[in-house]
């Protein structure tokens, strides 16, 4: 999906990406941020407008990388049923994240680790730190699961496990030490956290020490 990142295609696929960066600050206050009413005091609803807005961008650009009969696209597009209901806004951004994730393992498939770092310095200069932080999130993640297949006293199935436990194997098989082994876990938390949509978990700081580490 991605190309090599050379020429106009690099400016292309950045675009992508900080779009994704931009529209998922943007979903912390449209999807996330919710309020409840004299009429329903017990229903949190958010505002149907600005969802309807955000969810009309997000699907105009989704179409860019992927296209109208992807799977991305059909899945987002479908979802939408024009309801305020904060449960269900939970649903579209747990779609986005998702797809912005696959978004960032194409990018690392036809590029490299180090092209991502960079490109994650983008989002975290302008304020996005979920977006940097999912994607170094990713890329270390991409490094680890290498790291593991390329050992050869390490079983395959140990390799598709979540990453703690990665990070478990690859200690055990005297990878790094255990410094490094608890700095790493250190590592994977936010990136669960932004995962998640838990932006309060943690903050800019953390992601500028995943990517200095």
């Amino acid at each position: 999906m991605f190309a090599k990142l050379n020429g106009s295609k690099m400016i292309t696929d950045s675009q992508i990406l900080q779009r994704f960066a931009e529209f998922d600050q943007e979903a912390h206050t449209t999807l996330v941020t919710s309020h409840d009413t004299p009429q329903y005091p017990r229903t949190l609803l958010v505002d149907g407008d600005r969802v309807f807005t955000w969810w009309k961008n997000v699907l105009s650009l989704l179409r860019n990388p992927f296209g109208k009969d992807s799977e991305q696209y059909q899945q987002f597009c479908t979802i939408y049923h024009g309801d305020r209901y904060y449960n269900t806004s939970k649903d579209y951004y747990a779609i986005f994240i998702s797809t912005y994730a696959g978004l960032v393992k194409s990018l690392i498939k036809t590029t490299t680790v180090s092209d991502v770092l960079k490109q994650a310095k983008i989002p975290l200069g302008t304020g996005e730190k979920d977006a940097a932080c999912m994607m170094v999130g990713i890329a270390l993640e991409t490094v680890m699961g290498e790291l593991c297949q390329r050992d050869p006293n390490i079983q395959p199935g140990e390799c598709s496990q979540p990453s703690e436990g990665v990070n478990t194997v690859l200690y055990n098989a005297e990878l790094y030490n255990r410094s490094k082994q608890n700095q790493i876990s250190s590592w994977l938390n936010p990136h669960k956290n932004a995962s998640s949509g838990e932006s309060d978990k943690f903050a800019r700081k953390d992601v500028l020490e995943m990517l200095q580490g």
